[in-house]
């Protein structure tokens, strides 16, 4: 995971550079790819960018969940990782997977059955056995650094102050809103906005972790608040 953010996102970022120098450059990151933008600021600092969006990315690793506990018992048992692809496929052929698994991943009230088809089997990718360490790291250090202890990238995100939003789900179960919320609160700049996205706040439907992408009513709901943002924020200064 820290070479997500030190590695690729500083390629594709030298790479839009090189293709559109004089654009601006916004960064919206879902889950993992949010966890990323904090690698990547840590390492290379604000200057590349002019906003950021974050959807269902942690920042708050200080009570481990069953979930979470699933993914330090993966990275013990596991030589490779988990093959989520293959279970994916088996599920895609249930009406209903087993253990309530599904009702982790997403509220199956904001997804389609053809959606959801396709989510188990083209979509889910494998964790690896490094990936499923780091996470398991973050659990056990109570905090979200790197491997080598060199950089709490938490501590780090005070430095940040670019415009940014933040986008939680009610019923995400993956990464629940107040794990979220520690990413807002970590963040320094005095320019943040915090929306969750339930039925309570108007929205038609308790979002969960894929539902922002995916669901019934992204299109809708979750869209265009990413391009008001983006429209908004992330202009050349």
């Amino acid at each position: 995971i820290d070479s997500y953010g030190k590695y690729d996102v500083r390629a594709a970022i030298d790479y839009i550079q090189q293709q559109r120098p004089e654009s601006p450059i916004s960064y919206v990151g879902h889950s993992l790819g949010g966890m990323a933008a904090a690698i990547f600021l840590a390492h290379h600092g604000q200057e590349d960018l002019q906003s950021l969006i974050i959807v269902a990315s942690p920042m708050d690793f200080s009570h481990p969940d069953p979930l979470w506990k699933l993914a330090s018992f993966g990275a013990k048992i596991s030589s490779f990782g988990i093959q989520t692809p293959w279970l994916g496929r088996l599920a895609s052929r249930m009406k209903k997977s087993p253990f309530g698994v599904e009702d982790m991943i997403w509220n199956q009230k904001n997804i389609t059955q053809s959606t959801r088809k396709q989510l188990l089997r083209d979509i889910i990718s494998p964790m690896t056995r490094n990936e499923l360490r780091q996470l398991s790291q973050f659990i056990n250090r109570r905090s979200f650094s790197s491997t080598d202890h060199k950089k709490n990238y938490q501590k780090e995100l005070l430095k940040i102050t670019i415009p940014t939003m933040f986008i939680a789900g009610r019923k995400d179960y993956i990464v629940p809103a107040d794990r979220v919320w520690a990413y807002h609160q970590a963040l320094g700049g005095p320019k943040k906005k915090f929306i969750l996205a339930a039925k309570a706040e108007g929205f038609a439907e308790d979002y969960g972790h894929l539902g922002y992408a995916l669901g019934k009513h992204a299109k809708k709901e979750i869209y265009p608040l990413i391009l008001e943002w983006l429209e908004k924020e992330g202009k050349k200064k």
